[in-house]
């Protein structure tokens, strides 16, 4: 599982996370805290939720949880392929999210009768 940072420097001793991190709210403490630990391996390491599990005490479907958590947020990107016949999934952890965006419908939307999926079906 490729591990990165962007531009957030990582050492041995110590790992520097950004404040819109910490501060993203889609996250639970839960996977704030797996976020962090993933963060800190080094950009080979592999995951394994149960390895996770282990190391701090907790159970794998509270691990699996977060992981998804961090997945709709835009931590973790994961890529299905095959190898051997058989489904496998390459998992990226990221320093900040990739794809999330906001969606906010234009100002003027509510004055055209319109929201962002079409024509408004109250008239």
């Amino acid at each position: 599982m490729p591990i990165r940072r962007g531009d957030i420097p990582s050492g041995e001793q110590f790992l520097m996370i950004r404040n819109s991190v910490i501060e993203d709210s889609r996250l639970s403490f839960k996977a704030l805290g797996i976020l962090t630990y993933l963060l800190s391996k080094p950009s080979n390491w592999v995951i394994h939720e149960y390895e996770v599990a282990r190391s701090h005490g907790c159970g794998r479907d509270a691990v699996r949880s977060a992981l998804r958590e961090l997945e709709a947020a835009g931590y973790l990107i994961r890529e299905r392929g095959r190898v051997n016949g058989r489904f496998t999934y390459d998992k990226t952890v990221n320093g900040e999210p990739l794809h999330w965006h906001p969606v906010t419908p234009p100002d003027d939307a509510a004055s055209l009768g319109d929201d962002i999926f079409g024509p408004s079906a109250v008239e």
